[in-house]
């Protein structure tokens, strides 16, 4: 694992507890939101997927819990780090009372994304932040792939998308665009340091 994807949280939230296979699955909210059952539907969907990737990659997840943690404020829609996954509440949270339906696939979207880094990105983590591009590339290509599993009445591949050749190789121009989200940034404003040095290359441990 990375040393960029560990992380813990303390805060003061109601958890909501389910298990899957051996792993419990807990989802981390504000309490009035779990008691309102907003987060039920992310949960739901997140016991589904870890049955999708493990037989997808023939890979049984790794660790003895996956954590969902939905926060009022981050700087990205989540992040994935591994065993907790952390999401604006806006990306994790669905009343299904009054939530659109463009409002629900795109929180599906973000939390297929997000499982599939539990594999594409963190038990498998590219050596250096110039090749970021790959894990995010394949987890977009997921994002459609996941989505259409769960609900495959939503034709997830006749949406707009446009690709080079097919939907095969989505993930690559997808990876490329958010490689130079840094590349563009560093260009602009140097001073952000858009590429964090970590000491990862000269120390298997934090690969």
């Amino acid at each position: 694992m990375c040393s960029s994807v560990a992380r813990c949280s303390v805060s003061d939230s109601d958890v909501n507890r389910r298990a899957l296979i051996q792993e419990p699955i807990r989802l981390f909210a504000r309490p009035d939101a779990i008691q309102s059952g907003s987060g039920d539907y992310a949960l739901h969907i997140t016991k589904s997927l870890l049955n999708f990737y493990q037989d997808y990659f023939r890979v049984t997840y790794p660790l003895p819990k996956l954590d969902l943690l939905a926060v009022p404020k981050h700087p990205y829609a989540a992040m994935e780090n591994w065993g907790l996954s952390v999401f604006v509440e806006q990306k994790i949270l669905l009343d299904p009372e009054v939530s659109s339906f463009s409002y629900q696939m795109d929180l599906t979207m973000v939390v297929v994304h997000e499982i599939c880094h539990q594999w594409l990105g963190d038990l498998v983590t590219p050596v250096w932040w110039d090749d970021v591009w790959i894990k995010e590339g394949f987890a977009h290509y997921f994002e459609y792939v996941g989505s259409d599993f769960l609900f495959p009445k939503w034709n997830m591949w006749l949406g707009d998308l446009v690709t080079p050749v097919w939907w095969d190789d989505v993930w690559i121009k997808e990876g490329f665009a958010h490689y130079f989200e840094y590349v563009g940034s560093d260009f602009l404003f140097p001073k952000w340091n858009m590429f964090p040095v970590l000491v990862m290359s000269s120390n298997p441990s934090f690969r």
